[in-house]
C-alpha cells in the first residue's frame, strides 16, 4: 500500500514537471514572437516620418526679418509656395536669372531654401539617427531636372537601401511643375 501511494505521488510531481515545461516553452515562443521587430511596423513608421517631414519643410514660414527682399510687405513667406517657386522659376542660378527673394544675406532662393531644408531635416531625422535623400526637380515638357538634391549628414539613401519615400509632392511654378520626394532609410 504504501508503494503504490508513493508511485501515484511521483507520477503526480512528474505531471506537474512536464506542465511546469510546457507552460515555459509555450513563454518562450510568445516571448520571441513579442520581441521580434515587425517589418511592417518599421516600414509604417519609416513612411509617416518621411511624409510628415516633408510636409512640416514645406509648411514652414520665414521670417520676414530674415531679410527675404520682398518679406517685410508679405509677411512671413512659406517655403514651399513662394520659396522654392521662386527657385524654380529662376532655375538655374546664374547672374541672368536672380530670383525675387534673396533670403538670409543675399542668397539666392534655391540656395536659401538648400540651406534651411538641409537644416531642418538634420535637426530632426538627423538627431533621431535617420538617413534621408531629398530630390526636388523641375518637371516640364522636356526631362525633369534636379533642383534641389541632397543626403543627410550620415549618407543617403541609395535604390540599393531598404528605403521608404514620402510620396511625391507637387507644386505649381509656373510654367512647369515641381516634384518634391524625401526618402528616409535606417
Amino acid at each position: 500500500m504504501f508503494s503504490s501511494k508513493r508511485k501515484r505521488g511521483q507520477m503526480e510531481v512528474i505531471g506537474l514537471v512536464v506542465i511546469v515545461i510546457l507552460i515555459s516553452v509555450a513563454f518562450l515562443f510568445m516571448a520571441q514572437f513579442a520581441l521580434k521587430e515587425s517589418p511592417a511596423k518599421k516600414i509604417f513608421t519609416r513612411k509617416g516620418l518621411a511624409s510628415s517631414a516633408l510636409a512640416a519643410v514645406m509648411k514652414t514660414t520665414v521670417d520676414p526679418a530674415d531679410d527675404c527682399g520682398l518679406s517685410n510687405a508679405h509677411g512671413a513667406l512659406s517655403l514651399e509656395t513662394e520659396i522654392l517657386e521662386d527657385c524654380a522659376q529662376h532655375f538655374p542660378i546664374s547672374s541672368t536669372l536672380n530670383s525675387v527673394y534673396k533670403c538670409g544675406g543675399g542668397q539666392h532662393s534655391c540656395a536659401f531654401f538648400e540651406e534651411t531644408a538641409k537644416t531642418l531635416l538634420d535637426d530632426t531625422l538627423g538627431e533621431w539617427n535617420k538617413r534621408y535623400q531629398l530630390d526636388i526637380e523641375v518637371v516640364t515638357n522636356d526631362k525633369p531636372k534636379t533642383l534641389i538634391s541632397f543626403p543627410s549628414e550620415k549618407g543617403g539613401c541609395p535604390e540599393n537601401r531598404e528605403r521608404d519615400t514620402s510620396g511625391t509632392f507637387f507644386l505649381r511654378a509656373e510654367p512647369s511643375l515641381v516634384r518634391s520626394v524625401l526618402y528616409v532609410c535606417d
